[in-house]
């Protein structure tokens, strides 16, 4: 089976671009994808973060870079939560609101 990495867009309020809330970004380390380094938050997925942020005139708070089971965990108990770069399943479908494919992966 083909999987493919997407960031995971896990809104809970229902109008999202009139109420402009404050999101939350979490993430894991994925090198090429995100990471941290001496300059902060790099990657793939944080840039188009950022483009994604301007193009819809929105800002998000500073992303938390955590053990991917606790980013998990912390993006399901809280509102206006992002979650970053994970594989869809159809255990998963219906728990999140899916924004990619980012890039394909292999089995």
């Amino acid at each position: 089976m083909r999987f493919t990495l997407l960031a995971v867009w896990l809104i809970c309020c229902s109008n999202l671009l009139a109420q402009r809330p404050q999101l939350q970004p979490m993430m894991s380390s994925m090198p090429p994808y995100q990471y941290e380094d001496d300059q902060g938050i790099q990657g793939l997925v944080w840039q188009l973060w950022q483009q994604l942020l301007a193009h819809a005139d929105m800002e998000s708070e500073q992303p938390f870079l955590l053990p991917w089971a606790r980013a998990l965990l912390m993006a399901d108990q809280q509102e206006n939560a992002v979650l970053f770069t994970t594989v869809r399943t159809p255990e998963r479908e219906s728990v999140f609101q899916w924004l990619g494919p980012i890039v394909p992966s292999g089995q």
